[in-house]
């Protein structure tokens, strides 16, 4: 990464009306060059991607050091890169700084402070401090599948939307530990999961006899059956077919909604 991430450069040098040079854009252009380059040497999938990854980004801890984001973007780096990946990403970016010198208009020369990845490495530690990450080097998640069997779901799909809606929360720090990430899953999904369960059946399945409605489950395959709450004038009606429930009267957050 260090011996291609300005490979670039050459595609992309533009100078301005007083000869000085430009390469803006030159971190993406030079993945094309990178991966011709490491073709020649290994198609070890992890380590291309590192590569690539690193020359495509080797000017972030600079920029966002330039202007700072917010705890939310670091932590959605976390999530998506991984802390292995943004601690080699500021090995890169250092290298990069302390390898030049840089020589004033008087001849002076000044040798590089780099700042900007200290600056990037302390945010990582402060993001860390308030959201740990786990051995994989990602945000621990808040809730995970025992978490949800334990509210009362049944293993279905809608464990993977409920999963990936917390963590999206945790990103961007609504949700914060673990205790928040629960009584959130139980506060929005338990109160649409039996409308929902109950569409579907009304829509697209049957009972196992008539007059059930679905408890819990997975709403394609609902696991639970039982006798809907009534009193005795609709119990005479308990063998008929449930009038259409409109699911716009119930918030359907994680169930299929953009």
């Amino acid at each position: 990464a260090t011996l291609m991430h300005d490979s670039g450069k050459a595609s992309t040098t533009t100078y301005n009306e007083e000869g000085l040079p430009s390469q803006h854009g030159h971190e993406a252009a030079g993945v094309e060059p990178t991966k011709t380059f490491l073709a020649k040497l290994t198609n070890e999938p992890d380590l291309i991607g590192d590569v690539l990854f690193l020359v495509e980004n080797h000017l972030r801890p600079l920029e966002w050091h330039k202007n700072p984001p917010s705890d939310s973007v670091f932590r959605r780096a976390i999530n998506k890169y991984g802390m292995r990946r943004l601690n080699l990403l500021a090995a890169v970016s250092e290298a990069d700084s302390t390898g030049r010198l840089h020589k004033m208009p008087d001849g002076k020369i000044i040798e590089p402070q780099n700042k900007e990845v200290t600056w990037f490495r302390n945010r990582l530690k402060e993001i860390q401090a308030k959201s740990p990450v786990d051995a994989s080097g990602h945000l621990q998640q808040l809730v995970q599948g025992r978490d949800l069997i334990d509210l009362g779901f049944s293993p279905g799909k809608q464990f993977g939307r409920i999963i990936q809606d917390v963590a999206s929360k945790q990103e961007d720090g609504t949700l914060t530990n673990k205790e928040e990430a629960r009584q959130y899953v139980a506060d929005t999904y338990k109160a649409v999961s039996k409308a929902l369960l109950l569409q579907e059946w009304i829509e697209n399945k049957q009972p196992p006899r008539p007059g059930l409605v679905p408890k819990s489950g997975d709403p394609e395959h609902p696991e639970h059956w039982i006798l809907p709450d009534h009193d005795s004038e609709s119990s005479k009606q308990s063998s008929k077919k449930p009038d259409k429930i409109s699911i716009h009267e119930h918030s359907a957050v994680g169930f299929g909604a953009d």
